[in-house]
């Protein structure tokens, strides 16, 4: 007992010590150098002045004079155009390029050819994929079935962005906040999607409130490893013990990413809400030729309509109580939202966005308003009623139109929902023996309005629902409602729904609730709009407003020919617009809620332990946010690009640098905290991001980068360069790099002449062998993303940049080669050299299609084996074989020959492998030798490594 006290008082005292050093560490590193605003420092004066071609070649210089290297002589120009080439568009030089920049004499040539390589469509590629690796970017949800989501126009977005040389403070703030930008652009929208490419779950039986909080945390740990290089999820449930970032830092940056209004179970049917139509730029033409074709009829409308008073009173002259049609009850409510009480105006919750309706002005609905009626109306069970509205849905998803729980006995529990545009209605009650539900059988259509009118009739404890649907009645059929559960709510009528994400999403108008069950021509009435007979039933001077323009526009409507004309080109021109834009595809983006709901500190990271209400902001270690701004999205985009930010700059130019040299400065770029790797070259760090501030363009940086004399030299090791700097931190040499996974892929189709070269579009299913998706997959008729289809044609060839991403199964070609799953953030990738990386080179369906039809175009221009073998060793490699590897090819084309003439089965099974057609003028022999030939040499260590 003694010993185990003993040991007991020892821990404790142990405890305590490391719990004083952690707090006495963590004091000490809020004056850690990557917490310090970069102070530009002066550019070092070194000896040898001839060698350098920049600034960064004077810091890089110093530290080799301090480690006692000197530079490398400058590569060979096969080598700088091979090198350069691959790092700004991740594809090799062709040929004709080689050829053109060897002969090249001028003193700017590389400088000409760097230009011409920041200019061409495949930089922004080449840049994009390394900004998807840290964004996660991929086409499915993740978690159980990880089924299918569209968010390659985000992608799309991301390269147009590099290629565009937008300034890396608008790219950032773009994305952390476009939806926040006053008249944001749906590129902008657009944007936020980086922020949306967390995963997300629809998994039955998972809790919605724990997955929302893991997308926040998702969110607020991503953005804070990409633009801040500190490990911020380590303070999720206690304060950071190494950095100077508390709990409380977490939560109050946790607090600008928990907003966004979503359901933490969704994706089961695509994209999760919040989402966006976002056009392609062939469909966004077309829909802005239409958009101007609408405002020129819309305009032509107005001025018919303006014009119209004097004829309006000639035709009321002469008009018959015949010619129009009134509903012969009237109603207990009518909300048309023309001119909203104040009454109404409180009873709405969330947004109040007014805008042009059906018949007046109509209600915007996003998914989070309601409008509680309170006591001025309810739905009674013993009762008949009817409910009548024009609707514009947005989305096909499912949502609540009206609702009432009740709890009273005669106040029925009502739902009238939408999912994917069908209706159902569901009463019950216990006056009732059993609930009554009905499902329509036609459906609602998106971006288009439509009438809905339900019908409660009640006779002798026996009540039927009947639908109608733009005033005609609706087939329907008894159903199992959606939901079945009658909650606790307020008795009072809801018009959408009080439960987040659950309410009608678009526009609502002219909404009548009836105290009986209208007939089938009063609500045929209700639905035609035009209730002319009660206006008339008006004297004139006693009509409102918009009592005098609703009979204008019925006159307009059926009396005016020219009128009528421009309407249904009007009609015409719109529906052609919404054809297409619902043939748009749609991206995932952020949005704020409308009304700010509290953020708590998760005590133990606990999504069901909220503690203390925060609001937020950033840590205190960092510059604090601007006292006059809302603290709110956008202004944490600002201020993360501030140009006196401490980090911002420092993690960018560090990622970039990354880029071309393979390592960063600082070799641990997710984490410039105290337990990251401190820079090896710290004063051109600083220098760097001071540079990068001043302009924040990105082009202007890789285009410095490559220049320098650092980047030009040659990669040959000399014994004092292993000796004293066997990992190159000091950069007297260049660092030979394995190509990333999609270089690899990319530079044996882009060496064949196979390659697509389009930019953008969805993605595409290249080879991959059969079966593999299904050993994971659900129901493939209910969920998407469970059975592989492969493509064909052009889309077999496109960069590996294009190729669907399932989370849980990744393209097994990419994958062998350490591109990543994307379920979470890389900021840098793993590089090894494994035998399953050769057989893949020797035996995928890619390489070896790619290697013959590299060995028919090689065979159909040259007429030697010397010459053969010289234009594949220029294609793969960038240079011409020496005198000894000819001499080996020579003697693998006899062995080779010599082999297929003896077995031909195997000839032809090696060259029919793969979609592309093969040549016929070349005997099946000679050609299967030749794609023997190709595929040994795309196969290289050369061929698949940056010199």
């Amino acid at each position: 007992m003694r010993v185990i006290r003993a040991g007991l008082l020892l821990r404790g005292v142990l405890a305590l010590i490391w719990c004083q050093s952690l707090a006495a560490h963590a004091q000490s590193e809020t004056k850690h150098w990557a917490y310090e605003t970069p102070v530009r420092p002066p550019i070092p004066t070194v000896e040898n002045t001839d060698w350098a071609e920049n600034a960064i070649d004077a810091f890089t210089q110093l530290e080799m004079t301090r480690h006692k290297l000197t530079p490398s002589p400058q590569a060979d120009r096969h080598t700088l155009i091979r090198r350069v080439t691959l790092d700004v568009t991740g594809l090799p030089p062709t040929p004709a390029e080689i050829s053109e920049f060897v002969a090249d004499k001028r003193p700017d040539a590389y400088e000409r050819l760097v230009d011409r390589l920041l200019q061409s469509p495949q930089f922004g590629e080449r840049m994009a994929t390394h900004w998807l690796d840290l964004a996660r970017y991929a086409d499915t949800h993740g978690y159980h079935m990880d089924s299918h989501r569209d968010m390659w126009r985000w992608r799309d977005w991301v390269i147009d962005a590099y290629n565009d040389n937008m300034p890396f403070d608008q790219f950032t703030i773009e994305q952390l906040a476009g939806d926040l930008l006053p008249n944001a652009t749906i590129s902008q929208r657009l944007a936020t999607g980086f922020n949306r490419n967390n995963m997300v779950s629809f998994e039955n039986g998972a809790i919605a409130d724990e997955l929302l909080t893991e997308y926040a945390v998702d969110r607020v740990t991503t953005t804070a490893t990409v633009w801040l290089g500190q490990t911020l999820v380590c303070a999720r449930c206690h304060d950071h013990k190494y950095d100077p970032i508390s709990q409380r830092d977490f939560y109050r940056m946790y607090a600008f990413f928990d907003q966004v209004p979503e359901n933490g179970l969704d994706g089961n049917k695509g994209n999760a809400i919040p989402f966006i139509v976002a056009p392609v730029p062939d469909q966004q033409k077309i829909v802005d030729e239409l958009d101007e074709h609408l405002r020129e009829l819309e305009a032509a409308c107005r001025q018919r309509f303006e014009a119209a008073d004097s004829a309006v009173i000639a035709w009321e002259a002469t008009f018959k109580p015949s010619d129009t049609r009134s509903v012969s009850v009237d109603p207990e409510l009518v909300i048309d939202f023309d001119e909203p009480s104040k009454e109404l105006i409180t009873s709405i919750h969330g947004a109040k966005s007014f805008i042009d309706g059906r018949i007046g002005n109509a209600l915007l609905f996003d998914g989070q308003t309601y409008v509680d009626l309170g006591n001025r109306e309810s739905l009674e069970a013993c009762e008949s009623w009817t409910i009548a509205a024009w609707l514009f849905p947005t989305t096909l998803d499912s949502m609540v139109v009206v609702e009432q729980t009740g709890k009273d006995e005669n106040v029925p529990s009502v739902t009238i929902q939408l999912n994917d545009g069908q209706v159902f209605v569901r009463v019950s009650s216990s006056e009732l023996p059993k609930p009554v539900q009905v499902t329509s059988e036609a459906r609602f259509e998106r971006f288009r309005w439509q009438h809905l009118a339900v019908r409660y009739d009640f006779a002798s404890e026996v009540a039927d629902v009947s639908l109608f649907m733009n005033g005609e009645l609706a087939s329907s059929r008894e159903s199992n409602f959606l939901r079945s559960d009658d909650r606790d709510r307020k008795t009072s009528l809801v018009i959408g729904s009080t439960e987040s994400g659950r309410s009608f999403r678009g526009m609502m108008d002219d909404l009548r609730v009836f105290s009986a069950a209208l007939n089938d021509e009063d609500i045929a009435i209700i639905a035609d709009g035009d209730l002319v007979g009660e206006i008339l039933a008006i004297t004139r001077d006693r009509r409102t407003k918009q009592q005098t323009e609703r009979l204008k526009q019925y006159y307009l409507e059926n009396y005016d020919l020219e009128y009528d004309r421009i309407k249904s080109d009007l009609e015409v021109t719109e529906q052609r617009r919404e054809n297409i834009w619902a043939a748009s595809p749609t991206s995932m983006v952020m949005q704020d809620v409308a009304e700010r709901k509290p953020t708590h500190i998760l005590t133990q990271g606990r999504y069901d332990l909220p503690g203390e209400v925060v609001e937020p902001s950033v840590p205190a270690v960092l510059p604090p946010l601007p006292q006059d701004k809302i603290a709110n999205r956008l202004t944490l985009a600002t201020w993360v690009v501030r140009p006196d930010h401490p980090l911002t700059a420092r993690v960018a130019v560090n990622q970039l640098w990354q880029t071309i040299f393979g390592a960063g400065i600082v070799r641990t770029p997710e984490d410039f905290g105290t337990r990251g790797e401190r820079p090896t070259h710290p004063e051109l760090l600083d220098w760097l991001a001071t540079e990068f501030t001043s302009d924040w363009d990105v082009k202007r940086m890789i285009r410095l980068f490559v220049t320098s004399a650092t980047y030009r030299q040659s990669n040959t090791s000399m014994p004092e360069h292993v000796e004293i700097d066997p990992e190159n931190r000091w950069l007297a040499r260049s660092s030979r790099l394995r190509l990333s996974a999609e270089m690899v892929r990319d530079s044996a189709l882009y060496a064949s002449g196979l390659m697509v070269e389009k930019t953008g579009g969805p993605s595409v299913f290249p080879y991959q062998p059969k079966g593999l998706w299904e050993e994971i997959a659900y129901d493939k008729a209910k969920f998407t993303a469970q059975a592989y289809r492969q493509s064909h044609g052009a889309d077999l060839y496109r960069r590996s940049l294009y190729t669907f991403l399932k989370r849980s199964l990744p393209s097994p070609t990419l994958a062998a080669f350490d591109a990543p799953s994307r379920e979470t953030c890389v900021t840098k990738r793993v590089r090894t050299n494994t035998p399953q990386q050769a057989l893949v080179l020797m035996n995928d369906v890619t390489f070896i299609e790619a290697a013959r039809v590299l060995a028919e175009r090689t065979l159909a221009s040259n007429a030697t084996t010397e010459d053969r073998v010289s234009a594949m060793f220029i294609v793969a490699t960038s240079r011409k074989p020496s005198e000894a590897e000819s001499e080996v090819f020579e003697e693998l084309v006899r062995d080779l020959r010599g082999r297929y003439e003896q077995q031909p089965s195997l000839a032809n099974a090696l060259i029919e492998t793969g979609e592309a057609p093969s040549s016929n003028s070349i005997p099946s022999t000679e050609l299967a030798v030749w794609t023997a030939i190709a595929n040994v040499i795309l196969s290289l260590d050369e061929a698949i490594t940056r010199p």
